[in-house]
This record gives C-alpha cells, structure tokens and sequence, in this order.
C-alpha cells in the first residue's frame, strides 16, 4: 500500500508538469510556442482539412481507434 501511494504521488506531479509543458502552435503568422488548448471547433476544422487534403473517404471517422 506504500508503494502504491509514493507512485501516485510520483505520477500527480509528473501529470502536474504535463499540463504546464509548452507545444508548438502553427498560426499563419507561422510557428509560436504557447499554452496547449483543446478546442472542438479547431479540431473540427483541421479534420476537415486533413480529409480533404488528402482525399479521404468521409467514412474515415467511422473507423475504430478514431
């Protein structure tokens, strides 16, 4: 049971780091470093893309691990 808490709090503060680290964000001004945000409407927007860059079948997203 002490092993098991010392992880968890091993875990809690490498979690805590993850979610301050700084990734890249293209923007058209081009590459910044900034605060990671999720966003549905951007992802939205970017699968679009991606699908019809790439020629894709709409039935993409319909496939498992999607």
């Amino acid at each position: 049971m002490i092993t098991h808490l010392k992880r968890r709090k091993v875990r809690k503060s490498v979690t805590n780091i993850a979610r301050q680290l700084r990734s890249t964000v293209m923007s058209p001004e081009g590459v910044s470093l900034d605060n990671w945000r999720f966003s549905q409407e951007v992802s939205r927007k970017e699968l679009t893309r991606m699908i019809l860059l790439h020629g894709l079948p709409l039935s993409i997203v319909d496939y498992e691990g999607f």
